[in-house]
């Protein structure tokens, strides 16, 4: 008998109707509203392709801060109005704000002209 008062009591004075604690448990985070693994998009402006991303990751954000999140590296290859290749660019991660539409490399990446490397190869011969 004892026990099942003590059971009962325990009920009661355990719970608690806090909405303070209830929005502490559930803090609004930011997660994202798309994944997207080993993937490979192609950019177009007025049927010119201008860009072709293959990513291992990709988490696309929306709201107040939307952005893209590139993740476990990732590469982004430039074309020109011919469709031959301009440049490349190589990185661990990267992140593009797609209200200010700019992209921010971080890691260890490689930016490749190929317009340059070509013209430097040339001049050698």
């Amino acid at each position: 008998m004892r026990l099942i008062i003590f059971f009962i009591s325990l009920i009661f004075f355990s719970c608690q109707n806090n909405p303070n604690l209830v929005n502490d448990l559930f803090q609004k985070k930011a997660f994202p509203v798309e994944v997207i693994s080993k993937s490979k998009m192609i950019h177009t402006e007025e049927g010119e392709i201008k860009l072709e991303i293959i990513a291992n990751k990709i988490e696309r954000f929306v709201g107040d801060s939307a952005r893209l999140s590139f993740s476990n590296g990732f590469n982004v290859t430039f074309y020109n109005r011919s469709g031959n290749v301009t440049s490349n660019l190589f990185a661990k991660k990267a992140i593009v704000d797609e209200k200010n539409n700019l992209m921010i490399a971080r890691g260890v990446f490689d930016v490749s002209n190929y317009l340059w490397h070509c013209t430097r190869k040339n001049q050698r011969r």
